[in-house]
């Protein structure tokens, strides 16, 4: 039985930090610029550049890690940028392509979940094939590889 998957995606990690804080100071210069006009529009704006700047600063709350857990009978999955953990299990897979850009997951019910590797380092992407790979094997999955697209 492999291992549940983690990953920790840097990119552009110094670039959202300076972003980050940036858009936090403006939103503190607006904020205290307007001060005396008592407009509420002044202070909600004020607030969401406050709020969008700590956001990316510190990295999104966490939306920068990238965490498959293996369960009984699926997978939590919860990938860089999203919010929520979706939920997958075994029987609802139709099966799984591992491409260049991504690997994507079929269901039965005709959706697909998309998992984008494009800002993951080399050696990461290739934590997620072997996941992959070692997860389909262990539960009979159908297993494609495109690597051409």
């Amino acid at each position: 039985m492999s291992e549940d998957l983690e990953i920790r995606s840097r990119a552009n990690r110094g670039i959202k930090m300076f972003l980050g804080g940036f858009v936090f100071l403006v939103g503190v210069i607006w904020f205290f610029i307007f001060l005396g006009s008592h407009k509420i529009l002044d202070i909600i704006i004020s607030a969401g550049f406050i709020f969008s700047g700590l956001f990316n600063f510190i990295y999104g709350f966490g939306l920068e890690t990238s965490v498959i857990k293996r369960l009984d009978n699926g997978l939590d999955i919860k990938w860089a940028d999203w919010i929520m953990v979706r939920r997958v299990r075994d029987s609802d897979i139709d099966s799984i392509y591992l491409k260049r850009t991504g690997i994507l997951i079929k269901l039965v019910n005709g959706k697909s979940l998309r998992l984008k590797l494009d800002y993951f380092k080399t050696n990461d992407k290739a934590a997620v094939y072997k996941f992959f790979l070692s997860y389909s094997q262990e539960k009979g999955l159908n297993l494609l590889r495109h690597f051409d697209s």
